[in-house]
């Protein structure tokens, strides 16, 4: 079996700021728009270990919510200072003129983690593989997401027509999703850990499709982002906030076992299915380089009408 694979580092040339403040903090209390799933482990993580204690936060709240299109509105109205979206929700809130930017790092796909996220099939569909899928019904959780930029991305990397599929807005997470598929109202089904594996394991599915079509080999695909303006007036307390997911990052990679139990606990998954599942990748500090691809390829493949630049989704701290 597979155990989660974390990893922790950043790049050497990286803007944004990865070590706890020089200054005192502009606030001591925090809350943070989480979403109740594994990717989310360093912020229960800074927690449970007294991370952001040791920053010098008084308090942090993490606030669950469904996902980044609750967490952001939250964060522009001042409800949150801080949570976590993903890319292609940023960049089109970007294109709306909201200026949410990533600063302190989350998660992505590599080539140990590409199966995180997955195309299934029922076992007896006569799709093969992604060549097979024009023509077809998709599912996916939302449109406008990940889900839906990895189906069309996948299918432009095997040279198809990105729009040749029936895309099927499910509104549904988790295993929620799977009735679709299972029942034959759908013919494929994009989604992604734990999901893949527990369905993979309870059989009357397969695989066949992941991220292995990517190019370069890594994407960052989500992580705690907050408004412009907040990060300016704040600096010093989102370069606090950073320090303390880093030292998640490496009490994670440290502590493989322990870290697989707070996601259960956490999430409800059962710690089985978390040490089998295929974990993205922690990703901290973020650059403008992680973020590119996914920033191309939201306008190249109809999820934002204007072409964002990564440059506009990282936070740099305001120079001294």
């Amino acid at each position: 079996m597979l155990a989660p694979v974390f990893a922790g580092c950043g790049s050497d040339d990286d803007s944004s700021t990865s070590t706890a403040a020089s200054g005192s903090l502009e606030t001591t209390q925090l809350k943070a728009g989480i979403i109740k799933f594994a990717d989310t482990i360093p912020f229960w993580v800074a927690e449970q270990q007294g991370l952001f204690r040791d920053a010098g936060f008084d308090s942090v709240q993490g606030v669950e919510m469904v996902g980044g299109t609750a967490i952001q509105p939250a964060i522009q109205s001042g409800q949150l200072q801080l949570g976590w979206a993903s890319v292609p929700s940023v960049i089109a809130a970007k294109a709306q003129n909201f200026d949410f930017r990533f600063f302190a790092g989350g998660s992505g796909l590599g080539p140990d983690s590409y199966a995180n996220q997955s195309m299934l099939v029922r076992e007896d569909s006569p799709l093969q593989s992604i060549e097979d899928l024009p023509g077809h019904k998709v599912g996916v959780n939302t449109l406008g997401n990940i889900a839906e930029l990895e189906v069309r991305w996948s299918l432009d990397a095997a040279g198809l027509d990105p729009d040749s599929v029936e895309l099927v807005e499910l509104n549904a997470i988790g295993p929620d999703q799977l009735p679709p598929l299972i029942q034959g109202r759908i013919d494929a089904l994009q989604v992604n850990e734990p999901t893949v594996t527990a369905a993979l394991r309870d059989g009357g599915v397969r695989a066949i499709s992941d991220w292995s079509f990517m190019d370069p080999d890594f994407v960052f695909v989500a992580g705690w982002v907050s408004t412009g303006e907040w990060l300016d007036a704040n600096a010093n307390a989102a370069a606090a906030f950073a320090s303390a997911m880093e030292a998640a990052a490496q009490w994670i990679e440290a502590n493989e076992g322990a870290a697989n139990a707070l996601i259960s606990e956490k999430t409800g998954v059962p710690e089985d299915l978390v040490k089998a599942m295929v974990a993205s990748e922690i990703r901290i500090p973020v650059t403008e380089a992680d973020l590119q691809p996914l920033a191309e390829a939201c306008h190249r493949y109809g999820l934002s009408e204007a072409e964002v630049p990564a440059a506009d989704i990282v936070w740099q701290p305001p120079a001294a």
